[in-house]
């Protein structure tokens, strides 16, 4: 009998039906674009993973090599994994079985040493072991050791981790949850909230409070490189992310997951890698550098992955290299022609995918072109644009859950209300439809209900303005979305101009500016006008609590007092950009001469004076905006108003923080306010 693979037909595995679903996946991004918009609905807490560690004792009481040994768990678990200290055989293997009760064991389990990849270096030079999920929960392990020959041997400070990630949400509550959503359906992309990633595991010791232990870089996607897990499918997906994160993350020290998305064997799609497109994973080496991978759950030597998983691979590759052309190749690092869509044996010397995965992949590449071919050209002259505010043109204008006569009326809408298009035009029923957010929420108008509104309110950064970073690292960017390429990073200080916007996208206000990278585009949040605000000689005032006055125009620069609110100071000399603040030499006669933040000085001496009145309305100009309990950052968040909210104002102003705070109240809730996110109406 022939020993050789047999490979299901190709074409009864990626048909009409795969291509179809992950045709409707990938729109779904281009529409969506962001999957906050599902998560938000879940409301996820991250999982807490549960980890212990087996060490074997350096003294062996008479313990021979090869002879087997048994220990068991400190509690039940679903991953494990062994690994050995630096002085250890590189080469060496451990063979394992686990068991449920100390009675039955497990067929055996052989593992060496697992390529890092492009991750950081391992902790402490160990040599860890790929770690192997398991279908039910274990509480004992008996394991032997072989060197690289073969032969029984011992390993030095030999340990096994072990794992039980299943706090955390579950594919079962992902479903749950999708069933409360519109018809449009969740995005495909899961983020990493929704799977449950304990943020906390990117910093060092687990720290909020400390450094990333492997900081977002980025580079241009070039190539797609295709893996899988070689873990078993009938894990709660979920339950094996949040292992494979806490393992590469914590155990093994890198900070952070490897790949940059993970598809499930029901087609769903997980963001991997912290930092969205183009940040660089830890996944083939250097291979990695210019490259998403992609990884699917499972072990498919001898077995392909199933349709729906194939249509998630499809679908998210399709996405991740819209930009490529699916059948080419280029050089890229060691390889004189490496393909757009490859695997991760065409750059390292390993069997990922598997046998039967690498065998479709001519037919991946035809579905991705199919895909992408089948997604139709926007409008060449669309009605609105990103950014653009708009209103209704009809009386009972239909919002709806999508873009498309089928898709459900959320609210039908008066004359005159204001909107701002978030995203589109997509062509459906004969209409452009528009994504827009405004005071019933957000939806989606045909172009035929509205228009562009008459009035607005001025952008904060207007054409030509000169603004400074006032963050550690800006990420300046090709196109207005927090999924678009990198041009290069911004550091505190650095200035540019104003050349464009603001454009509304993933929830953020874009600006473009020509920077010393060039032309792109910038998050408004980290944006400052550094033109200055007040003038050599002129006369402020303290307008928050406390404020320092320090040495030199730095938050580690000693302090020569604290000033409280109303302290009236004299302007010295022009400011400087430094740490995200706009410093101003100042003399305060009762405290000295010093250096303080501008963002807390005021020009006014009056500490009720405001832009509106009693009564007056107002509506949100630069949201999502917190509307608190009390006139202060620290005040109780009740709402998050959207862009375009109405509000009216039902009393006098209040200064704290570094705002000029405003009692609001709507038919909804009341509550405060920064006034500087408010425009009259």
């Amino acid at each position: 009998m022939s020993s050789r693979l047999t490979v299901p037909d190709a074409s009864r595995l990626i048909n009409r039906r795969v291509i179809l679903k992950a045709s409707a996946a990938f729109a779904a991004m281009a529409a969506l674009r962001r999957s906050e918009d599902f998560t938000a609905t879940a409301q996820p807490s991250p999982g807490e993973v549960r980890a212990g560690k087996w060490i074997e004792s350096t003294d062996t009481g008479g313990y021979a090599p090869g002879e087997e040994r048994v220990f068991q768990a400190d509690f039940p678990f679903l991953a494990i994994a062994p690994h050995w200290g630096a002085s250890g055989d590189p080469q060496a293997q451990v063979e394992f079985s686990v068991s449920p009760d100390g009675q039955q064991w497990s067929d055996p389990i052989v593992v060496g040493v697992e390529d890092h990849d492009a991750g950081p270096p391992d902790r402490d030079g160990r040599h860890f072991c790929r770690l192997c999920l398991l279908d039910q929960p274990a509480v004992a392990v008996r394991y032997r050791v072989y060197d690289g020959t073969g032969g029984p041997t011992t390993l030095p400070e030999l340990a096994f981790t072990y794992l039980d990630a299943t706090d955390g949400p579950t594919t079962q509550d992902l479903f749950s949850a999708a069933q409360d959503l519109p018809p449009f359906g969740p995005p495909p992309i899961i983020s990493r909230a929704a799977w449950g990633a304990n943020e906390r595991y990117r910093h060092e010791d687990q720290d909020s409070r400390k450094p990333i232990a492997w900081p977002p870089s980025y580079q241009l996607v070039e190539h797609i490189i295709i893996h899988h897990t070689e873990t078993p499918t009938n894990q709660d997906p979920m339950v094996a992310i949040r292992s494979i994160y806490y393992y590469h993350a914590v155990e093994r020290g890198w900070g952070d997951i490897g790949y940059n998305y993970i598809v499930d064997r029901f087609g769903n799609i997980y963001e991997g890698r912290y930092g969205g497109e183009n940040v660089i994973g830890g996944h083939a080496y250097e291979y990695a550098y210019g490259s998403a991978g992609i990884s699917v759950i499972g072990s498919y030597q001898r077995e392909p992955p199933s349709e729906d998983a194939l249509s998630g691979l499809i679908a998210i590759t399709a996405w991740a290299g819209r930009y490529l052309d699916p059948f080419g190749s280029a050089p890229f690092h060691g390889s004189s022609a490496f393909p757009s869509i490859g695997a991760h044996r065409d750059a390292n010397p390993t069997a990922c995918p598997g046998d039967a995965f690498y065998a479709l992949l001519p037919d991946i590449r035809e579905a991705v072109a199919a895909v992408i071919a089948s997604q139709p050209d926007p409008p060449s002259n669309p009605s609105f644009l990103i950014g653009n505010a708009v209103q209704t043109a009809i009386d009972g204008a239909n919002l709806r859950s999508g873009p498309g006569l089928d898709f459900t009326i959320l609210s039908e809408v008066p004359y005159g209300r204001s909107f701002q298009v978030v995203d589109g035009p997509f062509e459906n029923d004969g209409y452009e439809w528009y994504r827009v957010t405004g005071d019933p929420g957000p939806g989606w108008f045909a172009s035929s209900v509205i228009a562009k509104a008459s009035g607005g309110s001025s952008p904060r950064f207007p054409p030509g303005t000169t603004v400074a970073v006032n963050t550690d690292i800006l990420n300046q960017r090709v196109a207005p979305s927090l999924y678009s390429s990198v041009m290069g990073q911004l550091f505190t200080g650095e200035t540019g101009t104003v050349l464009g916007g603001p454009l509304r996208r993933d929830g953020r206000n874009w600006y473009w500016v020509r920077t010393r990278l060039g032309r792109g585009w910038c998050d408004g949040e980290y944006l400052t006008d550094s033109r200055p605000r007040f003038a050599t000689n002129q006369i402020v005032y303290v307008n928050t609590d406390s404020l320092r006055l320090r040495t030199s125009p730095s938050l580690s620069a000693g302090t020569i007092a604290i000033m409280p609110y109303n302290t009236k100071l004299k302007v010295k000399r022009s400011p400087i950009q430094a740490e995200g603040f706009t410093w101003y030499k100042v003399n305060s006669g009762k405290y000295g001469t010093g250096w303080c933040a501008g963002e807390y000085l005021r020009a006014d001496s009056s500490s009720n004076s405001g832009r509106f009145s009693v009564g007056q309305g107002v509506r949100v100009v630069d949201g999502p905006l917190n509307l608190r309990s009390s006139p202060s950052t620290s005040g109780s968040v009740r709402a998050v108003l959207a862009d375009g909210e109405r509000l009216t104002v039902t009393g006098s102003p209040v200064s704290a923080d570094g705002y000029t705070w405003y009692p609001v109240s709507n038919s909804s809730y009341s509550g405060w306010v920064a006034g500087e996110f408010l425009g009259a109406v």
